[in-house]
């Protein structure tokens, strides 16, 4: 399940989903973690076994790096719908990162 994560929606991730995908920095992803890992107990499930994907991740080494502690598995960047002189070059920024 994608998007923030209020109450509803962890609720929801933690009964129905295998993971969640936030959007990049658009919301609070340390307190949407918090409010998954409070339904997971919740319901008795283990929070450690939700896939989490940060969706429109920053594509910055240090805010990638930082990601697994926070509880993120996966770092999906932006990638423009251009020509190829544009998604190549940024493609090759991204093998960087990663």
């Amino acid at each position: 399940m994608g998007g923030a994560a209020g109450p509803k929606t962890a609720e929801n991730i933690a009964e129905f989903c295998d993971g969640w995908m936030p959007l990049g920095e658009l919301y609070d992803f340390e307190g949407g973690m918090s409010k998954i890992k409070e339904a997971c107990k919740a319901v008795g499930r283990n929070p450690s076994n939700l896939v989490v994907s940060m969706f429109l991740a920053k594509p910055s080494i240090e805010k990638v790096e930082g990601l697994p502690a926070k509880g993120c598995s996966r770092a999906i960047f932006y990638l423009p719908a251009k020509s190829a002189d544009v998604v190549l070059p940024t493609l090759d920024g991204y093998t960087k990162i990663m």
